[in-house]
Order: C-alpha cells, then sequence, then structure tokens
C-alpha cells in the first residue's frame, strides 16, 4: 500500500511537471501546415495503402467484443444459479 501511495504521488509529480514544461512558447497550440492530413486523405490511406491492417484491427476489436460479451454473459449466469 505505502509502494503504491509513493508511485501514484510520484506520477503526479511527473505530470504535473510535463504539462508545466511541455507547453512551451506555443502554448500548446499547433502550429504551421498540415500538409494532406485532412480526413479526405486519411479515409483514402485508410482504404487503399493500408487496407489489410486495416481490416485486421477491426477483426481483433471484434473479436474483443464477442469476449467480452461472452464473459459478461458468462459472469451473470454463474451469479443467478
Amino acid at each position: 500500500r505505502v509502494a503504491a501511495w509513493i508511485l501514484g504521488l510520484a506520477f503526479a509529480v511527473e505530470m504535473i511537471v510535463v504539462f508545466k514544461n511541455g507547453l512551451g512558447e506555443s502554448g500548446g497550440k499547433l502550429e504551421g501546415e498540415f500538409g494532406g492530413a485532412t480526413v479526405e486523405a486519411i479515409g483514402s490511406a485508410m482504404m487503399t495503402k493500408y487496407i489489410f491492417p486495416f481490416e485486421m484491427i477491426s477483426v481483433v476489436l471484434i473479436a474483443a467484443l464477442v469476449g467480452a460479451i461472452v464473459i459478461a454473459k458468462k459472469f451473470r449466469y454463474e451469479n443467478e444459479n
């Protein structure tokens, strides 16, 4: 328990330092041009160049969803008996 408090406090201090020093002169605002970083360009890249990784990620997410449903139903069924 003491170790958890120490680690939690260290993490909080680290986050304060990172946010304080990380903003820099721009105040956290993004500056400059973003060449090709539009919704259309990202969608086009996802459906052409990166179609296979995109589909594999969708399969993994569907499997995780089905697994979560199975676990939730099994848990509820075991608690009712």
